[in-house]
């Protein structure tokens, strides 16, 4: 069953973002992901609306969405994704 990666993100560095954007998204790829979103905040409907921007991408599976999270490749972005932003990362299954 596909899964769905949903980030929420507060961004501290615009350019290190869209570097950081450039490269996990290449590498999810490989993971056969396809962007489903990369949305700018507009407006808060039930929260504070703290988070700049959302992205969702569509795995083919959890089991997938896993390995590309864990595999080293990713991790080499870790440190690039923190300098560029705060994320709230979070996997759905999406129903059969």
């Amino acid at each position: 069953m596909p899964a769905l990666m949903i980030s929420e993100i507060t961004v501290k560095s615009p350019e290190k973002l869209a570097e950081y954007m450039s490269k996990t998204q290449a590498l999810a790829r490989q993971y056969g992901a396809e962007m489903v979103a990369n949305a700018e905040f507009a407006r808060p409907l039930t929260h504070d609306g703290a988070h700049h921007r959302v992205v969702v991408a569509k795995f083919p599976d959890l089991e997938t969405l896993e390995r590309w999270y864990s595999s080293d490749a990713y991790a080499e972005l870790v440190p690039l994704r923190e300098a560029a932003s705060d994320q709230r990362m979070t996997a759905y299954a999406l129903p059969g």
